[in-house]
């Protein structure tokens, strides 16, 4: 019987399967087949990017974390992206 690896994501990538959803272009069935991730993956990553965003803009914001999403930059560094789905 052939083993298999675990496959683990980076922050980063996290990020970015949550931003496609966020764009809104694409449905998550799509979303999952162009990355070769499972469904429930995708919509984890959804909700904890939504979750963060909520976060984000509440009263008990971190100074940083504002500064990072005003600062308009277009890549996503592995501090914000940790951030964003630090739960």
């Amino acid at each position: 019987m052939e083993t298999t690896n675990r496959r683990r994501f980076t922050v980063v990538f996290k990020a970015q399967v949550a931003l496609d959803t966020l764009h809104g272009d694409k449905t998550v069935q799509e979303i999952a087949a162009d990355r070769k991730v499972l469904l429930n993956q995708v919509s984890t990553r959804k909700r904890r990017a939504m979750d963060g965003l909520a976060r984000i803009f509440s009263k008990g914001a971190d100074e940083a974390e504002v500064h990072d999403l005003h600062s308009g930059k277009d890549s996503i560094t592995n501090e914000g992206a940790a951030r964003l789905f630090s739960c």
